[in-house]
């Protein structure tokens, strides 16, 4: 098969980049399809030209030219990434590649974006503070093009190598789905690592893959994408740190559809509020004045896990947010969805001691463990989530046989709180699961 490669660029300002790296994808065995982004008027050149993409939105050149740059960007972008989807559809696209500058990425990646995970995907591009946006948890691969424009031994060299890797990556032949297992997918960061690799084997001796997504913005976002595509059968969301960001900032926002599109499909879940307790920044000359503050206050506990990643702890009334955004987002879900809620503690941080075996090497109590004055073995923190919960239930009032809060008196990295979440996700996936069925367990609370 000769891989079909879409190649896309703003033709008016890069037309001869473009047509070197045409060429150059042909010379590796490539069929190049140049498909025009112009934003100044049509070229005229493009294999798919700058009017036909437009069609697919019922514009017209005329429509581009006569407004902003920005404004003619969301045109010929919205109208490209309809373009590539059915493109692959129809067998056209087996591989993607863009070169440009910040608009040129822009364009180039938001029309990658709109394919499916999974078909290779190649921007080369010279604004790298940007790559977060461009990628935005798809699997884009960035090459630094080191120059905006221009043909020379440097840039001819870099887009040689940069097009016969589009090739190859094209060329690469798919796994025989009909061997592939069904999907499986999980959240996890390091503080979550023991419960979710405990709870993985369960699903690796039941006959499914498990695909764990670093729950760091992107992350989450890729799992997002690939339950909307209904890749996934079933979801392990066992670390939903990535919410704090969106509610109080931090790096690791992984967008509105966070916690949304399993319940909002069908998909079913175990969720639990793994490392939620945590407000995670870069580097330390990042984290806004008011949060160092309270932490010298002695309001929010502090931890660093390396240069790059300062964490704090959440306040009663950010955790309580965060409680009333799961019953916003689950509470309605269209297919089983249960949240176990560990009442002695929800990360690796939040221990009363060493424990290698629950993911604490370092001696003394973790960074955000706070005692419970009634009982020393329980966190504080989880009470206050749990008391979010409860008061969460009753504003919203919620009536949904797909959907039960457990209360699980163990630490979430404890084993018997991964047995659990698996044993649960295996029932739904069976159609065994029904609501209540747990609650004869010696550490499932019910009188919360």
């Amino acid at each position: 098969m000769i891989p079909k490669i879409v190649i896309v660029g703003v033709l008016d300002t890069k037309g001869r980049e473009i047509k070197y790296l045409a060429e150059q994808v042909k010379a590796a065995g490539g069929e190049a399809i140049v498909l025009e982004l112009s934003l100044s008027g049509e070229c005229g050149w493009g294999d798919i030209r700058l009017a036909e993409v437009l069609k697919m939105t019922g514009h017209r050149v005329a429509d581009v030219v006569s407004v902003n740059r920005s404004d003619a960007s969301k045109i010929v972008s919205e109208a490209g990434a309809k373009m590539v989807r059915t493109l692959h559809r129809q067998g056209k696209l087996h591989g993607i590649i863009g070169y440009g500058g910040s608009m040129g990425s822009f364009l180039a990646s938001t029309l990658m974006r709109a394919l499916p995970i999974g078909i290779p995907k190649l921007l080369l591009t010279t604004a790298t503070a940007n790559l977060r946006t461009f990628s935005d948890g798809n699997d884009l691969c960035v090459l630094y093009a080191v120059a905006e424009a221009g043909l020379n031994k440097v840039t001819k060299r870099i887009m040689s190598y940069a097009a016969a890797g589009i090739v190859a990556m094209a060329a690469t032949p798919w796994p025989d789905h009909s061997k592939c297992k069904p999907l499986i997918g999980c959240t996890m960061q390091g503080m979550t690592t023991p419960c979710v690799l405990r709870a993985s084997k369960h699903f690796e001796e039941n006959g499914y893959d498990i695909i764990i997504y670093h729950a760091t913005g992107a992350g989450g976002k890729s799992m997002e994408y690939m339950i909307a595509e209904r890749q996934i059968v079933g979801v392990l969301d066992l670390t939903t740190h990535e919410l704090v960001a969106e509610f109080f900032g931090g790096k690791s926002w992984a967008g509105p559809d966070r916690l949304r599109t399993a319940a909002r499909i069908g998909i079913p879940q175990v969720v639990a509020p793994g490392g939620l307790a945590n407000m995670i920044f870069a580097e330390i000359d990042t984290v806004p004045k008011k949060i160092t503050n309270e932490w010298k206050a002695g309001i929010r506990g502090y931890n660093q896990h390396n240069i790059s990643v300062n964490s704090f702890s959440l306040t009663l009334e950010e955790i309580k947010v965060l409680g009333r955004a799961f019953i916003d987002r689950l509470g309605g879900a269209k297919a089983p969805a249960v949240v176990l809620v560990p009442l002695r503690g929800w990360s690796s941080s939040d221990i009363a001691g060493p424990n290698k075996a629950l993911g604490r090497t370092e001696d003394g109590p973790g960074p955000f463990w706070i005692a419970d004055p009634v009982d020393q073995k329980k966190s504080l923190r989880s009470k206050y989530f749990i008391d979010a919960m409860i008061e969460a239930i009753r504003e919203f009032n919620v009536h949904n046989e797909n959907f039960e809060i457990l209360a699980v008196d163990k630490h979430l990295n404890e084993p018997d709180f991964a047995d659990l979440a698996a044993e649960l996700l295996l029932e739904m996936l069976r159609g065994k699961w029904k609501k209540g069925g747990h609650a004869s367990l010696p550490y499932i609370k019910l009188d919360i």
